[in-house]
């Protein structure tokens, strides 16, 4: 799920697989360069971290 935190002021991205969840926030400066495929460096980490905790099981 992806949705705007006003009170951040950031994008919160909320990955879920299973009983496993993990959220990260991005600000919107680094949020348009992802979705400009520029960059997505703390997605790709975040994605990655939720992929290593699920196949640990």
């Amino acid at each position: 799920m992806v949705d705007y935190d006003k009170v951040n002021q950031a994008w919160v991205v909320d990955l879920k697989k299973d009983q496993h969840e993990l959220k990260t926030f991005l600000e919107e400066a680094e949020a348009q360069q992802c979705m400009d495929g520029k960059q997505c460096v703390s997605l790709g980490i975040q994605i990655g971290e939720l992929r290593k905790n699920v196949e640990q099981l």
